[in-house]
């Protein structure tokens, strides 16, 4: 009896098994039908792209890449923060003609100007902490067009001088 119901639940096993097998892809069928600037549409988001020339938003700081000539760049459809936290440091970024960026470091409310500073700096000559643009080409099918250049930081156009305006 002992073996009977082993094989009763072995034949159980092996029929839900099966319809799962023929009956998954059908229930793995919801469709991704709509583009991000769709959902960024109804829900009131919106990207840089979306910036007049001349306007400023703010956007956190993990947003951005570097190439492989190591120019900054910051994707096109980046998200424009809304609300900021306290908590959180950001780039208050300025469009400018020709697909350009303007950034203005904003430290959290526990950290000091020059500690914002201080960190973008190291992050930044540290690549392995830099997403690497190419990687967005790669992985997300991004073109080598869908990106801002970044032009200037606190007002420089590079990090030495940033680190030489550093009291």
């Amino acid at each position: 009896m002992v073996g009977f119901m082993r094989n009763i639940v072995k034949l159980k096993t092996a029929y839900l098994y099966l319809s799962l097998l023929f009956c998954g892809s059908v229930w793995a069928d919801f469709q991704i039908n709509l583009d991000q600037q769709a959902v960024y549409k109804k829900f009131g988001m919106y990207v840089l792209d979306d910036l007049g020339i001349g306007e400023s938003a703010y956007i956190h700081q993990g947003s951005f890449c570097i190439d492989k000539s190591g120019k900054f760049k910051i994707p096109i459809d980046t998200e424009v923060v809304s609300d900021r936290s306290e908590y959180g440091s950001y780039f208050k970024v300025k469009r400018l003609p020709s697909d350009k960026l303007s950034i203005t470091l904003i430290p959290a409310k526990s950290e000091t100007k020059n500690d914002e500073i201080t960190g973008f700096i190291k992050k930044m000559v540290n690549k392995k902490q830099a997403f690497q643009c190419k990687l967005l080409h790669i992985y997300f099918g991004y073109p080598t067009n869908d990106f801002f250049h970044v032009i200037s930081v606190e007002g420089e156009s590079s990090l030495k001088g940033l680190l030489d305006k550093m009291p």
